[in-house]
C-alpha cells in the first residue's frame, strides 16, 4: 500500500521535479488537448496545479486525486476560477480518493479526454488502473497518458557508464517516490492492448512518443541549474530537441482511444 502523505511531501520537495519537469510535462499535455479541444475531461491525479488553471475551454472537469492536501489545493485553486468567470465558464468536480475506488460514480458520464499524466508507474497494480480508466471511457474519448521513459537519454548514459546494470533498473529516485514500474514505449502500448483485450475493446493509438532530453539525474539538473552551468534557456532547448532523436525523452506519452472488439 502506498504512503500518500509520504509521496505528497516528496513530490513537494522534489525542486527539479515540481519546478521543472512538471511544466514540460504539462507542456506536452496542452498541446495535445489544444490539438483535440476536449469539452468534458477527466484528470486522474492532479498534483499541485490542475491542468484547468491553464486549459479553461471545458464545460465539465471532473479531478479524482488521492492525496488530500492535493485535493483541498484544487478545490480552492477552482473557486478562485469560477469566482475569476464571475459564474461563466465549465463545471468543476473534484473527489479526493484513489480513482480504482471510485470509478464506478463516473461510468454514467462521458468524458472527451481523459488525463493519466504522471501516474501510472507509481501504482502498485498499473492493470487496475488501467481496466478502471477503460471502464470510464467510451468510443470517443481520447485518453492521454504519460511516464517516465526507460529508455531515456540519462538512463542509456548511465548504463553505458557502468551506473547501472539495466535500463529497468530502480534508481534511488524510483523508490523515493514510491514507484512501482519502469516503462518504455512498447512495455506501455503492450499493456495498454493487454488490458483493452480483457476488457473486451480493441486500441486504436493516435499518436505516440516522448518529450524533453535530460542528460542527467534530477539532482544532477538540479545542481547544474543552481552552479549556471546552463539556465532555463537550455532546457526549452531540452524539450525542443528530442524531434531530433524522438525516442530518448525522458518522459513518454500514448493517445489513444477504444473499440469494443469487432464493432
Amino acid at each position: 500500500m502506498r504512503d500518500i502523505d509520504s509521496y505528497t511531501e516528496k513530490y513537494i520537495n522534489d525542486d527539479f521535479g515540481i519546478k521543472y519537469m512538471v511544466k514540460y510535462r504539462r507542456k506536452k499535455v496542452l498541446e495535445i488537448m489544444q490539438n483535440h479541444s476536449p469539452k468534458n475531461i477527466l484528470e486522474i491525479g492532479c498534483g499541485l496545479q490542475p491542468i484547468f488553471n491553464f486549459y479553461s475551454d471545458f464545460n465539465f472537469y471532473t479531478i479524482i486525486e488521492p492525496s488530500k492536501s492535493f485535493a483541498e489545493n484544487a478545490i480552492e485553486m477552482s473557486k478562485n476560477i469560477i469566482e475569476n468567470n464571475n459564474g461563466g465558464g465549465g463545471t468543476i468536480n473534484i473527489v479526493n480518493g484513489f480513482f480504482e475506488e471510485r470509478y464506478n460514480e463516473l461510468q454514467q458520464k462521458h468524458f472527451d479526454f481523459i488525463l493519466c499524466s504522471g501516474l501510472l508507474h507509481e501504482v502498485e497494480n498499473p492493470k487496475k488502473l488501467l481496466s478502471a480508466i477503460f471502464s470510464v471511457a467510451d468510443k470517443d474519448s481520447i485518453i492521454h497518458i504519460n511516464v517516465p521513459n526507460a529508455k531515456s537519454f540519462h538512463r542509456l548514459l548511465a548504463l553505458e557508464s557502468g551506473l547501472i546494470s539495466s535500463l529497468k533498473e530502480f534508481s534511488d529516485r524510483n523508490k523515493m517516490m514510491q514507484q512501482h514500474s519502469v516503462f518504455d514505449l512498447e512495455d506501455l502500448k503492450n499493456l495498454i492492448v493487454e488490458i483493452a483485450f480483457k476488457n473486451q475493446n480493441e486500441v486504436e493509438f493516435l499518436d505516440s512518443g516522448s518529450y524533453f532530453l535530460k542528460p542527467f539525474t534530477h539532482s544532477q539538473m538540479a545542481a547544474c541549474l543552481s552552479n549556471r552551468i546552463f539556465g532555463e534557456q537550455v532546457l526549452e532547448g531540452f524539450y525542443k530537441i528530442v524531434k531530433y532523436m524522438p525516442e530518448l525523452g525522458c518522459e513518454i506519452y500514448v493517445n489513444f482511444k477504444l473499440k469494443d472488439i469487432g464493432g
